[in-house]
């Protein structure tokens, strides 16, 4: 209670609610409830995820690399057959100019479409073609393209 001696009453109150709750039991009950209710609202939404988040779907998506000049490039991402992989500005038809590229290891790479794809490592399958691609230091991703839902 030495931490909450400075607080008002109400405030001190809500505090050791707060940290009371939070060990209970009961909490992790309600928790999955909280989430399973989250990813029923989320199901409104599928058009903007490739699989709903916290139903723990697994996710497989294979990314097409091309060699050029000692360089492995991502050409394309697919999930379900389908290129994914696009440049952020929709109003955009054609590339101006050549694509620029940052360096991303096949470990980063995966983060990154974790983090754009909205699905968890751990439910995240990826496979490279060629196969090779996925053993490499480092790999080319087009800067400014995305593989978010649209």
């Amino acid at each position: 209670m030495g931490a909450t001696k400075n607080l008002a009453p109400k405030q001190r109150s809500i505090k050791c609610m707060c940290c009371q709750s939070s060990v209970s039991p009961s909490s992790t009950r309600v928790s999955s409830r909280a989430f399973e209710f989250i990813a029923d609202v989320l199901v409104a939404a599928r058009g903007r995820f490739y699989a709903v988040p916290g139903k723990g779907h697994e996710l497989s998506v294979t990314v097409s690399t091309k060699t050029i000049a000692d360089e492995i490039i991502v050409q394309a991402v697919y999930l379900g057959g389908v290129n994914i992989l696009r440049s952020e500005d929709r109003d955009a038809d054609v590339v101006d100019g050549p694509l620029r590229y940052r360096k991303l290891s096949p470990e980063e790479l995966k983060h990154r479409l974790c983090a754009e794809l909205v699905v968890p490592d751990r439910l995240l399958n990826l496979a490279f073609t060629p196969k090779s691609s996925a053993d490499e230091e480092e790999l080319l991703y087009p800067r400014y393209w995305t593989v978010r839902s649209a």
